[in-house]
């Protein structure tokens, strides 16, 4: 078996079911979000953490490589109960086939209306 069919497998098997929504568009994929754990600031503009640091505040996406992530602007994602938004994502690829794709993202909180915004 492909690595390919392998990781589209796994992901399709045990993934939970996520709905995308961004540039107009909303459509409905397997993948997992967990809590991210990094050690540096690679992924991330940001201060350097102590190697295993949670914040608490980022999370790791991994879906299909087909799901088009690449140009996310802005994206939101949703599982069960939860909204996120896309920080940063990018499709790994081997030998011209992409293989899946990651994201960091953050907690989504709806924009608040201030009520003496005119005042």
């Amino acid at each position: 078996m492909s690595i390919y069919k392998l990781l589209n497998n796994a992901i399709n098997k045990w993934g939970s079911t996520i709905k995308i929504t961004g540039n107009g568009k909303t459509i409905s994929c397997k993948g997992f979000i967990q809590p991210l754990r990094y050690k540096n600031n690679i992924y991330l503009a940001g201060k350097e953490l102590d190697a295993g640091f949670f914040d608490g505040g980022h999370y790791l996406f991994i879906s299909n490589g087909d799901i088009g992530l690449k140009n996310h602007d802005l994206a939101v994602i949703e599982d069960t109960d939860t909204k996120y938004v896309v920080k940063r994502a990018e499709i790994h690829k081997y030998k011209d086939q992409n293989l899946y794709t990651w994201a960091i993202l953050k907690p989504y909180f709806p924009p608040v209306e201030d009520d003496y915004a005119d005042k």
